[in-house]
């Protein structure tokens, strides 16, 4: 069992905590305003950020994890109370208007801040509950796969790991509600779409058949998602139902480690864990990070869903989740109004009392967005939803909401209007430099004096908060990527809230070359335009023009120009071939071969195969016959959770001698459902090889090695850009189009028309 950390509810200890907040908060607040001498401001400013130096060695106390996001919280109001009554002046129009867009952008930054700290205030570690020993008192579980154009390949994965989670057979079903194969799509007037449509719903018949899983197609395709997810409830009638994305492939444990909080807590509507995803993003690909540095989910997965879990307001974020079905029934199944219907189904129950939990243990390997395209094309629909949640369920307005839910929400949509404070930081160098606008009225004493400590306060606060979890700048990285191409939809989406459209995101591409991307051109434009920002600062500095402002600005433009080399970097989309990269393993094994069986250890694995490392005996070498056919054993001494000898067919294909041992390269040889079963079982059975992983990528790192990290990183993704696209000049594949389903608000039972079932 997981232990979960002390929530002090209830403690008189908490009431004298908050009092004590209170007044420092009152304290600081007041020394934040009243404007002391400039040395009592001195003081207090530099005994704030020792004591942000100090605390942050203590972040397991919540007392002094509290009072250090305070302190952070007033070197930031302090700073921004400065910004907005000392360095705005009535300049000519065109600089009041820069320095209005520049203001607002640093606001919104503070607001996302505030807000942050007060999620994160205490990220709550919630345990496991056991389900009772007695199995007749455990709910059914319908799984559901809700599927569009993803391959069989994948979609058996994820099929015939969820009939082996560990849950009585007679308690679960599996349904595969595939989208691709419904009455509208076959009888489709493009004949060879329409025959497409049939083909793969024949398909997908006769496996579901075989695997013993129910298939689903229905009749049109309304409401995307949310759509076939309802259409999958009224062909079930199981307690809880288990969604699962069709490239989210279930570990055993998924059920044991979530539904005993169903049968804990009658008000709990959803049991939310993790997305791993087992193969880099675009920018883990193309910066070749990986295998060294967390992903760009981990800080939402594994640090902000557990500080929403302390004010009850974890929301379901589409997949890997656990719901109530009597809850669902209460709101007519799924939400359908907006594209994100994870996030509205979630703020939809909130509103009506229902409780929400999060386990921090990943149970799914799912596949990010290989491609810079598809990425964008994912966080686009991303934004579009969370933004008509904003304006057609304002959860500062919904009613049935707690106060903490309606901040914790807010948040989370608030967040989407990043790509256009983005953009106004990467053009800001240019308002003062090349223009002379008069944006920011300052001298390098009051610079020192304000923004720096908050520069400090935020880059401390967030390692404090986040340092294993999120490198420093890294989301800055992210963020610039996505901004050009979200920015033109943001608004679009706020004028126009109910016509968006849903767009699946391809998974499991390949790539033949190494090319630029054609996505890249707003970078070259931002790049060029920081650049000319730069050179004109440096004439300004020779010539003695403004010098504090310039030096303030100047660096602003080069911070901006190290961030987009890293952007191009990101550009130069790499040759791939795996769809499903190889992930460490540590599984003591036999290897069967025709004439003898060898100890050896699993060191990796994928979906295709894996590398085992044999020991030499005696200093004799072992050979190895390419394509021989052989068994690769594992048994419980090797995995607890075994229950019997696990037996996969291989194919030998080739060994390297590396230190003492010889590492044999196999290819997994299945053929019939049953050797899928186990190989599928042996890859992605184990909760603990994830999290293992995830542990590896997590080094405690400074921020001083982070921002070194940056700069190199910046340096050699120049470099790589500019010899990719003036040496290579190798060109993209032709993309594929996205597909699409109609974004349309019929009514829910037009939703839930004829669905056929085989």
């Amino acid at each position: 069992m997981r232990e979960e950390s002390n929530t002090n509810k209830g403690h008189p200890a908490t009431v004298l905590l908050v009092t004590l907040l209170l007044g420092l908060v009152g304290a600081l607040f007041y020394l934040g305003v009243s404007n002391p001498d400039p040395d009592t401001r001195l003081m207090v400013t530099l005994t704030a950020c020792a004591t942000l130096f100090v605390l942050k060695f203590f972040r397991r106390s919540l007392t002094f994890r509290a009072i250090f996001l305070v302190v952070a919280f007033y070197l930031s109001f302090n700073y921004f109370y400065w910004r907005s009554t000392q360095t705005i002046s009535a300049h000519d129009p065109l600089s009041v208007i820069a320095a209005g867009l520049i203001l607002f952008a640093e606001l919104y930054g503070f607001v996302i801040t505030a807000l942050s700290y007060f999620i994160n205030i205490y990220p709550r570690k919630r345990k496991v509950m056991p389900l009772p020993a007695d199995r007749s008192l455990w709910p059914t579980v319908d799984v559901f796969i809700p599927t569009y154009n993803e391959g069989q390949d994948i979609l058996e994965n994820t099929v015939l790991a969820a009939k082996q989670i560990d849950y009585p057979p007679e308690k679960l079903k599996i349904y595969l509600l595939d989208d691709g194969g419904t009455d509208q799509q076959c009888s489709n007037k493009d004949l060879e779409r329409a025959a497409r449509a049939k083909e793969r719903r024949a398909a997908l018949s006769q496996f579901c058949i075989e695997a013993g899983a129910t298939y689903v197609a229905r009749e049109k395709n309304v409401h995307a998602k949310a759509g076939n997810l309802n259409a999958g409830l009224q062909y079930s009638a199981g307690d809880l139902v288990l969604v699962l994305d069709a490239d989210h492939v279930p570990t055993r444990d998924i059920l044991q480690n979530t539904v005993g909080w169903f049968i804990t807590n009658p008000k709990m509507f959803l049991v939310q864990t993790p997305h791993f995803l087992g193969n880099p993003d675009p920018v883990e690909k193309n910066l070749q990070t990986f295998n060294f540095m967390p992903s760009e989910n981990e800080m939402f997965y594994h640090g902000i869903q557990r500080g929403l879990d302390f004010w009850n307001s974890s929301f379901f974020c589409g997949s890997a989740a656990v719901l109530r079905r009597s809850c669902l029934a209460e709101v007519q199944g799924f939400s359908g109004q907006s594209i994100t219907e994870d996030a509205e189904t979630a703020i939809t129950l909130h509103a009506r009392g229902y409780h929400s939990a999060y386990i921090d243990i990943p149970m799914v390997n799912g596949l990010a967005t290989e491609t810079v395209p598809s990425f964008i094309t994912q966080r686009i629909r991303w934004a579009q939803g969370m933004l008509q949640i904003f304006m057609l369920k304002n959860p500062l307005l919904l009613r049935g909401l707690t106060i903490p839910q309606r901040l914790c929400y807010t948040a989370n949509c608030f967040f989407w209007f990043f790509p256009l404070v983005r953009m106004i930081f990467l053009a800001a160098p240019l308002f003062f430099l090349c223009f002379g606008l008069k944006v920011y009225d300052t001298n390098w004493q009051d610079f020192l004096l304000y923004a720096v400590p908050h520069l400090y306060a935020i880059f401390t606060a967030s390692h404090f908060l986040f340092g294993r979890l999120r490198w420093t700048f890294i989301s800055e990285v992210y963020e610039i990527i996505q901004s050009a191409y979200t920015l033109p939809v943001l608004f679009t989406t706020l004028f126009k809230p109910r016509g968006a459209i849903f767009k699946v995101t391809n998974k499991g591409e390949v790539l033949g070359n190494t090319h630029v991307s054609p996505y890249t051109k707003p970078y070259y434009i931002f790049l060029v335009l920081n650049l000319v920002a730069i050179g004109a600062g440096i004439y300004r500095l020779v010539n003695g023009i403004s010098l504090d402002s310039v030096a303030i600005t100047l660096f602003w433009a080069v911070l901006n120009c190290i961030l987009l080399f890293i952007c191009l970097g990101v550009m130069v989309e790499r040759h791939q071939q795996r769809s499903h990269p190889r992930l460490p393993a540590s599984y003591p094994c036999r290897l069967r071969l025709p004439d003898r069986t060898l100890a050896g250890v699993i060191t990796d694995l994928s979906n295709g195969g894996a590398r085992i490392s044999v020991k030499m005996l005696d200093g004799q070498g072992v050979v190895f016959g390419e394509g021989v056919e052989a068994q690769l054993e594992v048994d419980r001494d090797a995995i607890p959770s075994l229950t019997e000898l696990l037996s996969v067919p291989i194919i030998i294909r080739g060994g390297d001698r590396r230190d003492g041992a010889v590492i044999v390269r196999v290819q997994f040889n299945d053929r019939t459902l049953a050797e899928k079963m186990r190989r599928i079982r042996l890859v992605y059975g184990e909760s603990s090889r994830w999290e293992a992983f995830q542990a590896g990528r997590r080094p405690k790192k400074t921020i001083f090695a982070c921002v070194m990290f940056i700069l190199r990183c910046s340096v050699h993704s120049l470099v790589v850009h500019v010899a990719h696209a003036v040496l290579h000049n190798e060109k993209a594949p032709p993309p594929e189009p996205a597909a699409t389903t109609p974004g349309n608000q019929t009514a829910f039972a037009e939703s839930q028309r004829a669905v056929r079932i085989n």
